[in-house]
């Protein structure tokens, strides 16, 4: 199966790299994609469309040891992570940085960005277009800064110029309580 990086942003714009594997368009209608497998970590819980492993990676960023917990699965034609890094208390979270260290994490552009509010917490929406093995991919991904954390939530397609992202990703977004 072929491997796409999934980036996760760390807060000041340092990104891991994790692979997922990618094959084709998200086409299933939402009723047949089945129940979501919980997550649940401190400050939140959400579901995933398929069964996620669980890693931890462990970044060095101006001088602060940082340590991100990944939650990623492989649906088949898609990939979908979810992270969480705490930041040491004192240390300023640029959501904007991470917004442009997603998309250089990937090599790819931003294409859209928002700045959002969710559950009270600050955040971003984004779709970067990028390419993988000379083939067009699309990141969607929500950043929220959560009681001292960044929390993440990605798609990855192998699809050029997706403009609206797959169900699976909106079942995630519908599915994260913070906490």
């Amino acid at each position: 199966m072929r491997r796409v990086v999934a980036t996760t942003v760390l807060v000041t714009c340092a990104v891991l790299a994790t692979g997922c594997g990618l094959l084709q368009a998200d086409t299933e209608p939402r009723a047949e994609l089945g129940p979501l497998q919980p997550v649940k970590a401190e400050g939140f819980r959400i579901g995933l469309p398929c069964d996620p492993t669980e890693s931890v990676q462990i970044e060095t960023v101006a001088g602060n040891e940082l340590a991100t917990t990944i939650w990623m699965c492989d649906a088949g034609e898609s990939a979908y992570t979810v992270s969480r890094t705490p930041v040491p208390r004192g240390v300023p979270i640029d959501l904007d940085g991470a917004v442009q260290g997603a998309a250089d994490g990937v090599g790819g552009q931003v294409a859209s960005a928002s700045s959002i509010r969710y559950s009270g917490a600050r955040g971003r929406d984004i779709r970067i277009e990028t390419t993988y093995e000379r083939q067009s991919a699309t990141v969607f991904q929500r950043m929220l800064v959560h009681e001292g954390a960044l929390i993440q939530v990605q798609a990855v397609l192998l699809e050029e110029d997706a403009q609206v992202a797959p169900d699976r990703y909106d079942r995630m977004l519908e599915s994260l309580v913070l906490r």
